[in-house]
């Protein structure tokens, strides 16, 4: 909302967290809240084509180049001539624009090629971006001492750091939320709630892997056809 209204200064963010600190979920996670809560707040006046958030994870070694490309085959814009960047920057922004987007999320910053010239290139693409939209960048790494993160021009981001959670309050609502996301139709609520302690020791406290041992347990449950999870399931999902 601070951004919106901005014409100049405008603010990025930044989720920076080791391998498997759940800084995609994190990324995802917001992503998707926002695009509902948006639809959801102004339902009457939604447009088909609106487009509230945009998600991509860079390729690695990439390139300002690349980054315009990743963020334009997000959109559905033709990749396969060459135009300059700047043109690419201007397609890119004029869809951002015509979509009405708010939240630009970029993963996985720290693959751009750490040379001095290339970073430097890629930061003054984003902040270009950056200055001629009313919306917020958000980045992911899992590098802190990556050159663009003291690149000239991006500032001082305030930092968000991704860690696993400790067993309480905190994990036991990331249990619930995954909880009461099932749709199997024999399923015991309240099964992984009581086995909070143990999926916490399991996992050692990391949402990421409690997604993927829960999402697994769930296809092998429709798979099997008996649409529950047990903790015969939970023990036998590798």
């Amino acid at each position: 909302m601070r951004n919106q209204h901005m014409p100049v200064g405008r603010r990025s963010l930044l989720v920076s967290g080791p391998a498997h600190s759940g800084k995609t979920t994190a990324l995802v996670t917001f992503g998707r809240h926002y695009e509902l809560r948006t639809f959801n707040r102004w339902l009457d006046d939604r447009e088909e084509d609106r487009v509230p958030t945009l998600y991509v994870s860079l390729r690695p070694a990439a390139t300002a180049r690349t980054v315009l490309s990743d963020l334009a085959r997000f959109l559905g814009l033709p990749t396969r001539s060459r135009p300059t960047l700047a043109d690419l920057s201007d397609q890119v922004c004029d869809s951002l624009l015509r979509l009405g987007t708010d939240a630009v999320l970029i993963d996985d910053i720290h693959r751009l090629q750490p040379s001095t010239r290339g970073v430097q290139r890629a930061v003054d693409v984003l902040r270009y971006l950056a200055q001629q939209l009313p919306c917020v960048f958000v980045y992911a790494t899992a590098d802190e001492k990556h050159p663009f993160l003291t690149a000239d021009g991006l500032g001082r981001p305030p930092l968000l750091r991704a860690a696993p959670l400790p067993y309480g309050h905190d994990w036991e609502q990331a249990i619930d939320a995954l909880e009461r996301m099932l749709r199997l139709h024999r399923h015991t609520p309240g099964l992984l709630a009581a086995q909070s302690r143990v999926l916490h020791r399991r996992t050692r406290g990391r949402v990421e892997a409690l997604a993927h041992l829960v999402r697994s347990a769930a296809i092998q449950a429709v798979l099997d056809g008996s649409e529950r999870i047990t903790q015969q399931t939970l023990d036998a999902i590798g």
